[in-house]
């Protein structure tokens, strides 16, 4: 298959690679596609913050105690579906296919 019939088929790759060949020109090509997508909140610790209340005995006087409070972050997995394929001249020699995960955290 052509280069251009390639392109046609699943459109320009996310990366082009140069790839060392015995003889003439090669480049690996990827493309990746989402399969899916995961966001969840988690704990990732703990801390304290001050916090101000009315005296127990409903006097005049408040107080402050420090108080435990889980720390959490967004994380976000998303499952790549990758697919490279190896052209050679112009031609597509071989194609490979692998899922990669990848793990992101937000603040």
């Amino acid at each position: 298959m052509s280069a251009e019939t390639v392109r046609q088929l699943v459109g320009v790759p996310a990366e082009v690679e140069p790839f060392k060949a015995p003889e003439g020109v090669a480049e690996k090509w990827i493309y990746r596609r989402v399969l899916t997508q995961r966001t969840r909140l988690i704990s990732v610790g703990e801390g304290t913050v001050s916090c101000h209340y009315e005296s127990p005995d409903w006097s005049d006087m408040p107080f402050a105690r420090r108080v435990g409070v889980p720390i959490r972050r967004i994380q976000t997995t998303t499952v790549y579906q990758v697919t490279a394929l190896l052209m050679h001249e112009n031609k597509l020699v071989i194609a490979k296919q692998w899922n990669e995960e990848s793990v992101r955290f937000d603040r």
